[in-house]
């Protein structure tokens, strides 16, 4: 996080794949699916859509096998930021993934 506040994207990617290649060397799961998050959140921030849904995707996936709605509700937000950005062709798809956020985040008290 603390790169990628400071603007230093660069940094923060190495930081990131990094923290990615440590958490699947160690099976580690739940960081894993943080990595793929921030790497995703990284890539919007960065206008690389394509990159960032799948990773986003990934570690959507993650989350709901762990049943981690709190980390879902996030990772679904940042699926809808991605359908917002490519524009009206995806607005259903955004509408949806806010939903499904507010949901989890209103029953989870996020």
């Amino acid at each position: 996080h603390y790169y990628q506040q400071q603007g230093d994207l660069e940094r923060a990617n190495d930081f990131y794949r990094q923290g990615l290649a440590l958490a699947k060397a160690a099976s580690y799961e739940s960081g894993i699916a943080h990595a793929q998050l921030h790497i995703g959140l990284l890539a919007l921030e960065q206008g690389q859509l394509n990159q960032a849904e799948q990773y986003m995707q990934d570690a959507l996936a993650t989350w709901q096998d762990m049943e981690n709605e709190g980390m879902i509700a996030q990772t679904l937000r940042g699926l809808g930021d991605i359908s917002v950005q490519v524009g009206e062709q995806r607005a259903a798809d955004a509408r949806s993934y806010f939903r499904q956020a507010l949901q989890l985040a209103v029953k989870n008290n996020l």
